[in-house]
């Protein structure tokens, strides 16, 4: 049975008028499209998913957004999860993968990840941001298991984003970023200058 999926955990947060800017943010972010990670971590209160939000829609970019919960930790429905956001773009990915949880369940998770990419890596032709927002609920060795499967197995085009509190445990993150590959936005990004304390 396909587990219902709230829509609304595939729309970033509605923004005021009155956000203050942060124009030191988006000019490393506007370099997303050379990392296949970016790896947004602070902790709670300082503004990472109101920046991020900020940045897409100051810039347009093609992104698909997500926001997990806790619920999300049960890696078979983290897994549907990840089908139903990126389906909100490209709605025909994620047919095998769902077969084969459909038909073989936890067991095939690896294989529907595989599978999911594949399909991808045919569909997509245009650079697009996958957004993972609240990835600490998720922080577990199963899931980070899947997501470097996904990671290694991604189409080109496709660059992940986690915002997270604290550094996931992804056991080649360290290799990841001795070549290059990982895009980290800190506490020190986040944190507000005298200037913008000011205004």
């Amino acid at each position: 049975m396909t587990p219902i999926i709230a829509r609304t955990k595939f729309l970033p947060p509605r923004l005021k008028s009155t956000i203050l800017p942060r124009p030191h943010i988006s000019q490393v972010l506007c370099s997303w499209k050379e990392y296949p990670l970016i790896l947004v971590q602070a902790e709670a209160g300082y503004g990472k998913t109101t920046a991020i939000a900020s940045f897409l829609e100051q810039t347009s970019p093609l992104f698909i957004w997500c926001t997990l919960e806790e619920t999300d930790t049960e890696p078979w429905l983290f897994v549907h999860t990840m089908i139903a956001a990126l389906q909100t773009v490209y709605p025909r990915c994620g047919q095998q993968a769902h077969k084969l949880l459909t038909t073989e369940g936890e067991a095939a998770m690896l294989w529907a990840i595989d599978a999911l990419a594949n399909e991808l890596c045919d569909l997509m032709s245009q650079e697009t941001l996958f957004v993972l927002d609240n990835y600490h609920l998720v922080d577990c060795s199963v899931i980070n298991g899947l997501m470097e499967r996904f990671l290694e197995h991604k189409p080109l085009h496709l660059h992940l984003m986690l915002i997270t509190r604290q550094i996931p445990a992804l056991p080649s993150l360290a290799r990841w970023r001795a070549y290059g590959k990982v895009l980290d936005l800190g506490r020190q990004h986040f944190a507000f200058t005298p200037t913008e304390i000011a205004e």
